[in-house]
């Protein structure tokens, strides 16, 4: 037997040649009676595996690379058992009581998270514990605002200035309003401030329609209320505000006892409807 396999002679055609039946005879001699090539058939050049059948599981813990590495039977058992472990997380371990770093009382709202605990959790708040308010019809008793600023009127609750427009009724000559009149809108209820200087035609019964600053669809009288003041011929006089309910304005009435030009200053409420 040569030292070196022989190549099969592909060349020859007749397996019953003579080359072929050396061929056969080598392959014969390599496999061995089992039927098995032995490892030491085996060309090993260039390869570091000449003793890998000596080699058991734990000899593999240097094969260590970015993307395999190898467990040791310590490792092992951490990952697949039921206990605590310094790889991995089980049951116990996600345990609120079991986990660290949490603000105080923060595990105690976690648990169970109702506004008390919450609030406990807080550091800077304000005011006695409470419930939490959400937007949707809340209850808040007794609230302190030290201060706010309000403006726009996106909403229900601001301010503003403007200056009505005066349509002339019964015995009225001439009208006119004081500039910076002001409302004030809380909800749907609007408190109005003015002043307007009226000419009488006549001593008697008059009345004066004042514009809105928040328009409204007044639907009885009583939508609006209020009063006025003038000092006329020496004396004083009151008059009575109210809603029209046709042109959707206010209805300043009263009783004068002079055709001159007088000062009233007009104070009243009414309901957006």
């Amino acid at each position: 037997m040569s030292a070196t396999p022989r190549l099969p002679p592909v060349g020859d055609q007749d397996f019953s040649s003579s080359a072929w039946q050396q061929f056969f005879r080598d392959i014969s001699v390599r496999v061995g009676v089992t039927g098995v090539v032995t490892w030491a058939l085996v060309n090993k050049a260039g390869a570091n595996i000449t003793d890998i059948p000596s080699r058991n599981h734990g000899d593999l813990l240097n094969i260590n690379t970015a993307g395999y590495t190898h467990l040791t039977a310590t490792n092992h058992t951490d990952l697949t058992d039921g206990g605590d472990s310094t790889l991995h997380f089980h049951a116990t371990d996600r345990a609120l009581a079991n986990i660290t770093g949490l603000a105080a009382n923060m595990g105690a709202f976690l648990a169970d998270p109702t506004s008390a605990k919450l609030a406990a959790t807080l550091t800077n708040e304000t005011g006695t514990a409470g419930k939490v308010v959400f937007d949707t019809s809340p209850t808040i008793t007794t609230p302190s605002v030290v201060s706010q600023t309000v403006s726009g009127t996106a909403g229900n609750l601001y301010a503003g200035i403007w200056t009505p427009t005066l349509t002339n009724g019964t015995n009225v000559a001439a009208s006119t309003p004081h500039a910076n009149s002001f409302f004030i809108r809380v909800g749907n209820i609007i408190h109005v401030g003015l002043s307007v200087e009226i000419d009488c035609t006549a001593a008697g019964a008059f009345d004066l329609q004042i514009s809105l600053p928040v328009a409204s669809d007044f639907a009885a009288t009583d939508d609006a209320s209020g009063v006025a003041h003038s000092v006329v011929g020496g004396g004083s006089v009151d008059a009575v505000v109210y809603a029209d309910t046709t042109n959707n304005t206010l209805i300043l009435s009263g009783v004068t006892v002079s055709t001159t030009n007088n000062l009233w200053m007009i104070e009243a409420d009414y309901q957006i409807v």
